[in-house]
Parts: C-alpha cells; sequence; structure tokens
C-alpha cells in the first residue's frame, strides 16, 4: 500500500509539471465521449430489440430504458417472470458488447493504420466497453433491488446463480479482477497511441489519457441531467478509477528508467468531424429527454413483424457491406505491399550497382560491368501482372501500366513511382 502511494504521488507531481497539448487534449476527449456513446447505445439497442420481440413495453431515454414506469399489467408480469426473455433481453446486449470488445482490440493491435485518432477511438472502445460490461453488472448486483436496476445481473439471478449474497459478491469480485486484468493489458498499448521513448511520455499520457477521462467523465455527468442513473454514476467512478490507478500508473511505471524527451513538437490539428457528430447526441439528448419526456415503445404483433424484418434487413446489409469493405482493403493491401517491395527491390539494386566497380568485376573474372543487368528487373516487373499472386486492380489499363507493359522504361518508372511515394 506504501509503495502504490509513492507511486501515485510520484505521478501526480509530474503532471503538475507537464506541459498540455491542447488539440490533442481535444481530439482524445471527444473520442472518448463518442466510444463511450457506441458503447451505450449499443448496448442498449440490443436491450430494445428482445424486449420488443417478446411485447415488453420501455421508455426510452437518452441515457437509460425505464421498464418499471411502463410495465403495470398482469401481462407485463407474465413476460418478465420468464427465465427465457430475462436472458434474452439481458443476455444478448452482453453477448454483443463482449464481441465489440474483441473486435476492436484485435482492429487496434493488428490494423496497421497511421491514422491516429482511429487508434484513440478504438482504444476508448476497449476501455469505455470493459467499464460498461462490468460496471452495468456491479451496479445491478450491488444496488439493484428486485428490477430497480434492470441489467444483465438479473441473466445471473434467474440462472440461480446469484441468489445468495455470498455469490453474489463472487461475482462482484470476478468482474473487478476482470477489469483489473484488461486495464492492466491496455496499459501496454497506450504504445499504440504515442511513442514512450521518444514522445514526451507524460505530457501526451496527461494530454490523450487522464484529462480526457476526467473532462468526458464531467460532460457525461452534466448529459445525464436532469436525471442521475445508477449505472451510469458506477461506470464513470470505475472509469476514472482504473484509468487514474491501473492504466496510468502501470504504463508510467513500466517505462519509469526512460528519460523524457524535451524537445518541441508540432501540435496536430483539431478534428472537427468528431465534434459534429457529438453534437447530434447533445441535440438528441435535447430532443428524447426535454422536448418529447421519453419515447415510449410499446410492442404489438404488427409492429414486432415489421420491426424485426427491418432488422435483418439491416444486419444482411452490414454483413455484406463488411464483406465488401474487407475485400477493397485485402485487395488495396496486396498492391501496397507488392509496390513496396519492387521500390526496395529498386534501391538496393543501385546501391550494389554503384558500389561495386569495374575492378572488382575484374578480380571476380568478368572483363567489364554488364550493360543488360536491367532486363532481369524488367522480367521480374512483368512477371508481377502475369503470376496468380499478382495485385489486381479494378482498372485494367492502370494494371497494365504498372506492371504488365512488355517495354518497360524502368528509368522513368522508377521517378513515377518516387514521387507517388512522398
Amino acid at each position: 500500500m506504501y509503495k502504490l502511494i509513492q507511486d501515485i504521488k510520484n505521478i501526480y507531481s509530474k503532471f503538475a509539471f507537464a506541459k498540455i497539448d491542447y488539440p490533442a487534449m481535444i481530439n482524445s476527449t471527444v473520442l472518448f465521449i463518442l466510444a463511450w456513446f457506441t458503447v451505450f447505445w449499443l448496448f442498449q439497442f440490443f436491450t430494445v430489440v428482445p424486449a420488443f420481440s417478446v411485447g415488453a413495453k420501455m421508455l426510452i431515454y437518452a441515457y437509460e430504458i425505464d421498464f418499471n414506469s411502463v410495465n403495470t399489467a398482469s401481462s407485463d408480469a407474465q413476460i418478465w417472470s420468464d427465465t427465457d426473455n430475462i436472458v434474452n433481453i439481458f443476455g444478448t446486449p452482453a453477448v454483443m458488447l463482449s464481441i465489440l470488445i474483441i473486435a476492436a482490440l484485435i482492429f487496434l493491435i493488428k490494423w496497421d493504420s497511421d491514422r491516429l485518432n482511429m487508434r484513440r477511438y478504438l482504444f476508448w472502445v476497449v476501455v469505455c466497453g470493459a467499464v460498461r460490461l462490468f460496471g452495468n453488472y456491479i451496479a445491478g448486483a450491488l444496488f439493484g433491488d428486485s428490477f430497480n436496476v434492470w441489467n444483465w445481473n438479473l441473466v445471473t439471478d434467474f440462472l440461480r446463480l446469484t441468489t445468495s449474497v455470498f455469490f453474489k459478491y463472487v461475482f462482484v469480485v470476478l468482474a473487478f479482477a476482470a477489469l483489473y486484468i484488461l486495464f492492466r493489458f491496455m496499459s501496454n498499448q497506450i504504445k499504440l497511441l504515442f511513442n514512450p521513448y521518444f514522445a514526451n511520455r507524460i505530457n501526451n499520457l496527461i494530454s490523450s489519457i487522464f484529462f480526457p477521462v476526467v473532462i468526458g467523465s464531467v460532460f457525461l455527468l452534466m448529459y445525464n441531467i436532469p436525471r442521475e442513473p445508477i449505472c451510469e454514476i458506477t461506470c464513470i467512478v470505475l472509469m476514472f478509477l482504473f484509468t487514474s490507478f491501473v492504466l496510468c500508473r502501470n504504463f508510467v511505471s513500466k517505462y519509469r528508467g526512460i528519460a523524457e524527451d524535451i524537445e518541441e513538437y508540432d501540435d496536430e490539428p483539431i478534428n472537427r468531424i468528431p465534434i459534429l457528430i457529438l453534437g447530434f447526441f447533445v441535440i438528441l439528448k435535447i430532443f428524447v429527454d426535454f422536448i418529447k419526456g421519453g419515447l415510449l415503445l410499446s410492442a404489438s404483433l404488427y409492429k414486432r413483424f415489421i420491426v424485426e424484418n427491418i432488422i435483418l434487413v439491416s444486419v444482411a446489409l452490414v454483413v455484406v457491406l463488411t464483406l465488401i469493405i474487407a475485400v477493397r482493403i485485402y485487395r488495396r493491401r496486396k498492391i501496397r505491399d507488392s509496390k513496396i517491395f519492387l521500390k526496395t527491390y529498386l534501391e538496393s539494386k543501385d546501391m550494389v550497382e554503384q558500389s561495386i566497380s569495374d575492378e572488382n568485376y575484374k578480380n571476380f573474372g568478368i572483363e567489364s560491368r554488364p550493360k543488360n543487368m536491367d532486363r532481369y528487373l524488367k522480367g521480374w516487373v512483368e512477371s508481377l501482372g502475369q503470376g496468380n499472386d499478382a495485385p489486381q486492380t479494378e482498372d485494367s489499363d492502370k494494371a497494365k501500366e504498372v506492371y504488365g507493359v512488355k517495354d518497360i522504361d524502368l528509368d522513368k518508372y522508377k521517378e513515377k513511382w518516387n514521387k507517388s511515394m512522398k
């Protein structure tokens, strides 16, 4: 405990003298809030759809779904007494959110993207998703009394896994442990947001991680006015605690022995598109909560039939669109890798030829420097457009220009390629 207090004291003493990168802080804060909304609305969407499909009524706000005030009839009691309904309504969003976290984590680690804001967004999706997933359960388990906190803790209750207080607290401890493990792992992924060895580590940590969480948490608390639901408060508190005492602390401790680079660096530009999207959520809040006073969603057989078909068509379109994007990314990466390999080959060839003199050729029994070495490179370039593994493009004329023309002027091609890489 003493070591923990000393580490936290050292961290905050460094924070006091750090230089804040305001554009980075603004970009990261907005992306943190957007990631929070992405996770929240995904969780809400996959709660609404199963509930709507079984005929439950609900009042939807921009911060929660109210089942209590609209489910009062005896038929409603039958809906909520069925274990299958509970598992479908509150188990589906937990499963879908787990899939989102895994997908975002895979993209964050494996996707070789030079777009910093995209990496920030994926980072915050993983962090906010974990807090939402386990924070909702912790809030429901600790503060829920019957159905006063509707969340996926009801799944374990109806499955008879947390019927006693002891097992309830066991599951809460497991949720805290899972959060700690994931946040400790994510502290190693901050290196994907900035280089801890050469990029003013403490300054970037404060600008890109710590202050965005603090400012974003204050914004989210204000966003939930006029009501502060238990789940949102729990998630925001967990976000602040785990980000400060696990994520930031582990990162600082890992790179403690590395000297800070105090050189000046150029500020990044402020990304306006996420700010506009954030403005949309503010307008949505005003419309749903203050103007409409909540959206009442009441199910009937006809409405459920229409909504289910819309959902099926939407899912099919998303799957098809995902496949198209995946194919396009694969083909573009294949073309890019071939071009990079060709560029490396050309540079290596020039370097080797310039380093070998005529005297070296004579030492190996060759009378003079070969004059037709380019024909071997030319044949290799031609083979790129002929083999089964050759990159393909939609524009066949362009493909021929790059790979398939028989008489390739290597000097012109090299000059053209160097210009395209700038």
